[in-house]
């Protein structure tokens, strides 16, 4: 069974796009998360904002680092949810804790996954619970584009997880 976000079949990740797609905006999304035994998010709203829409002239971000590559031709605004409260950030909190998304050890971790299968099942499975989350609780507006080249799916999004990371490609 297909999952919203499997790559569907018969799609080439590597044909190259038409000239038609390399202009104009188009809308990122990102959803913060944190685990079950993680208070929220304490990183000002303010400074994870400016890591991707500040557009003022030197300013390090993501949406100038694509006005700058694509020569001032695209535009990526990214949109938080859920939604911050002022400042602060708000983040969806998942039903398991950190280390049930690390790797197990009998010594240190019995409630880790057991092998790259066992990872893969439960990373989607935080990712769709989130989404659902974010589906069911915040304001989306419909007129916000995420679909820019119509192929029926959403064309960008990040997860902001809580944590400092665990190693290389890792989920955390």
């Amino acid at each position: 069974k297909q999952k919203f976000y499997d790559i569907p079949s018969g799609l080439d990740p590597h044909s190259p796009k038409t000239g038609n797609t390399n202009h104009g905006t188009i809308n990122n999304v990102v959803i913060f998360i944190r685990f079950s035994d993680e208070s929220e998010i304490t990183t000002s709203f303010s400074d994870i904002d400016a890591m991707f829409n500040d557009s003022s002239a030197n300013a390090t971000s993501m949406y100038n680092y694509f006005r700058h590559a694509s020569y001032k031709q695209i535009s990526i605004p990214t949109y938080f949810y859920p939604e911050p409260s002022g400042d602060n950030v708000i983040s969806y909190q998942d039903i398991y804790s950190r280390s049930y998304y690390m790797p197990y050890d009998a010594m240190t971790n019995t409630n880790g996954y057991q092998d790259d299968s066992e990872r893969a099942t439960r990373e989607f499975d935080l990712i769709e619970r989130a989404v659902n989350y974010v589906q069911l609780n915040s304001n989306i507006p419909t007129t916000l584009n995420l679909d820019y080249d119509n192929d029926g799916l959403v064309d960008n999004i990040c997860f902001v997880v809580k944590g400092t990371y665990t190693g290389w490609s890792d989920l955390l």
